[in-house]
């Protein structure tokens, strides 16, 4: 049966300089537009996002990376019905009737993915446009950045003004997910933390909220003034990157281990009573791989109401030259630690059915 990939279809994410991308940049590396120039109809319905699905349909995927992208590298994707040419005008045209008999299943989605192909709207829209972080995370960047003002905050909060503005002009019916943020930490950032904590949803019905974050600002108390989103977030995700307390000072430089932990404990218990599920990230690189198997036991354990473990392998995001970043890339099999990483994925932990390898599926010997 054909391999399918949802995300083309699905996702928007837009970058600081406003450029548009339907996929993570680095494991689909072809811009589709920019949201300072080009309106949401034409970026999300032009021809470089019908070139990008068409290359789905066929099956070459020859715009994604088969090394960075988990789900190209690990065969985990999804699986759709062998479509004829006139199918698949009807999906590139997003004009699929509601009695056809194309149909796309996956196990990794709730909603069923044939609603995504019809909608001429984006289904998750990544907000990626502000990178303040009160982290120093040396995978991410060389310093602290903060934007609070200026003229770096005026043009970001013009751009944020016209995606909000775009999206929620009038009250509509569209399934889609806010996801804020992929860039630094939702709650660090002015912009987005204003967004979140005085806008209110409740003439969208159907819009969903996604939390991407270093987790170590999501306190109770933020919890609390974000309360007109409660029953509208589908997920939160939290990077972590480490399972001790002297591994997270390296790799998450500035962050505070403790509130972190405590804060863990708190949304594992909100999980209980909202209807929103936890996802912990780990990117691996040199100075944690060891910790892969302890990280998922934590969420296996203390913080178990966490619904998927996800790994990662490490990017080079431009902090690091590129002698330093083939020290941190251990996922190589260049790097002189690689064998033991090996060893690592080995541990019969990574069996658990919470837990997605990606790219480090690929890399299990038995």
């Amino acid at each position: 049966m054909p391999k399918f990939c949802v995300a083309p279809f699905y996702i928007l994410d837009i970058k600081p300089d406003g450029s548009c991308w339907i996929c993570c940049e680095q494991w689909l590396p072809k811009p589709l537009g920019n949201i300072n120039e080009n309106t949401l109809d034409e970026i999300w319905n032009g021809e470089t996002a019908r070139s990008i699905r068409k290359s789905i349909l066929d099956g070459s995927f020859r715009y994604c990376s088969n090394i960075q992208c988990p789900a190209l590298s690990s065969g985990n994707l999804d699986h759709i019905t062998e479509f004829n040419e006139e199918e698949k005008i009807l999906i590139l045209d997003r004009n699929v009737p509601k009695d056809s008999r194309i149909e796309v299943t996956s196990p990794h989605s709730e909603t069923p993915i044939t609603d995504y192909i019809r909608n001429r709207f984006p289904g998750q829209i990544n907000l990626s446009y502000d990178h303040s972080c009160n982290l120093q995370c040396p995978s991410c960047r060389t310093k602290v950045t903060m934007v609070n003002e200026g003229p770096e905050f005026d043009r970001i909060k013009r751009m944020h003004d016209n995606v909000i503005q775009t999206l929620f002009n009038e009250p509509h019916d569209h399934s889609i997910t806010i996801n804020v943020t992929g860039s630094g930490d939702p709650f660090a950032s002015k912009v987005y933390r204003d967004f979140l904590f005085n806008f209110d949803p409740s003439s969208w019905p159907n819009v969903k909220l996604g939390i991407q974050t270093h987790g170590g600002l999501l306190t109770p108390v933020t919890w609390a003034r974000i309360s007109q989103w409660h029953k509208k977030i589908e997920y939160i995700k939290i990077c972590f990157d480490a399972a001790t307390k002297d591994t997270y000072k390296i790799v998450r430089k500035g962050g505070n281990w403790d509130q972190l932990m405590l804060n863990c404990e708190f949304l594992n218990d909100q999980m209980e009573y909202n209807d929103f599920f936890g996802i912990a990230d780990f990117i691996v690189q040199d100075h944690n791989f060891k910790e892969m198997p302890a990280f998922a036991e934590l969420f296996l354990t203390k913080f178990k109401n966490f619904r998927y473990i996800c790994f990662y392998v490490v990017n080079n995001w431009g902090t690091w030259s590129s002698e330093e970043y083939e020290k941190r890339a251990i996922w190589k099999e260049s790097h002189p630690q690689h064998k033991e990483l090996l060893e690592v994925l080995k541990h019969p932990i990574f069996k658990n059915k919470k837990i997605i390898l990606g790219s480090f599926d690929s890399m299990i010997t038995v």
